[in-house]
């Protein structure tokens, strides 16, 4: 055989050599690709995780905005979009701001609504069902008699048509 490519030019190469060759190339291309599927795998996990930290940000958004003016703090534990149900939610938490203890605690919820990462994007949520795991509603009265209750309802303009809730 005479080979005249890059380092390999002599005037004849055994077949041996050449396999060799060949493999310590194919060893060198397997190693990349899997280089980069790791750092593709780091990347991926990471987007996933900024997509539930974006959904976390939004949901106590959006419900401090239905709420109002109302003194009240939200705050959700953790957010996942699961692929092809919906939104959950842990540890979702509503205080009044000047103090410690929570009002609601409601410890899992479920969001049923296409949770596409376009529709995320754009934040054109159609929420079709809630589902509310272990909720724990502290009534409370205040110095002045006045109970925390009227302080959890929404803007009545908040939403079009509410989703149905099961508990």
């Amino acid at each position: 055989y005479e080979i005249t490519y890059g380092d390999w030019s002599s005037d004849v190469c055994s077949s041996d050599l050449i396999v060799s060759r060949l493999v310590s190339m194919l060893t060198q291309v397997v190693s990349t690709l899997l280089v980069l599927g790791a750092i593709g795998a780091i990347a991926w996990v990471y987007l996933l995780g900024r997509v539930d930290r974006e959904i976390r940000s939004a949901v106590e958004n959006q419900i401090a905005q239905q709420l109002g003016s109302s003194g009240l703090r939200v705050t959700v534990g953790s957010a996942r979009r699961v692929e092809g149900r919906g939104i959950e939610l842990r540890n979702l938490r509503i205080a009044r701001a000047s103090e410690a203890t929570s009002l609601l605690d409601l410890e899992e919820v479920f969001l049923v609504c296409n949770a596409d990462v376009e529709r995320l994007a754009t934040r054109q949520i159609d929420i079709q069902h809630v589902e509310i795991k272990r909720p724990q509603l502290r009534i409370v009265e205040d110095a002045a008699g006045r109970w925390n209750i009227p302080s959890f309802a929404p803007k009545s303009s908040a939403m079009k048509k509410p989703p149905t809730i099961s508990l």
